[in-house]
């Protein structure tokens, strides 16, 4: 008869250090660099608006001798159902309160400008911010 002992062998733990991730499906664990899901559709989706606002907004100067601006930059404000459009003028003199009265006077015709351009259920509302001279708002 061999010499082998029946019953359980005791292995030494996996590990002496136990550390927030054990017994965490790794499948679920981010990687470190890569940004949280969701933020590459945004980021398009702010791309195209900031391309249709351009278009819109130098349309709506041109037809009614109003401010001109240009689009400095679209971000999620605080997700992609609002996002914050920072405009700056293209004279140093324009009044950035009037600049932005006009802005929310004509809101109901640029979400109808994006609507038009857009493939989404619902048009993103839009909130307008002037750019300081530095470069953002």
């Amino acid at each position: 008869m061999s010499k082998h002992r029946r019953g359980r062998r005791t292995s030494p733990p996996p590990c002496h250090v136990l550390h927030e991730d054990d017994g965490v499906d790794p499948r679920l664990l981010r990687r470190a660099g890569r940004p949280p899901d969701g933020t590459h559709a945004t980021d398009r989706l702010c791309g195209q608006v900031a391309r249709l606002l351009t278009l819109a907004l130098a349309g709506l100067s041109a037809d009614e001798a109003l401010p001109s601006c240009h689009v400095v930059a679209v971000g999620p404000a605080p997700d992609a159902s609002r996002l914050r459009v920072v405009v700056a003028p293209f004279d140093a003199g324009a009044v950035p309160s009037s600049l932005l009265a006009w802005l929310e006077a004509v809101r109901p015709r640029l979400r109808a400008e994006l609507a038009a351009g857009l493939r989404r259920r619902r048009v993103p509302d839009l909130v307008f911010a002037v750019a300081r001279e530095g470069g953002s708002a």
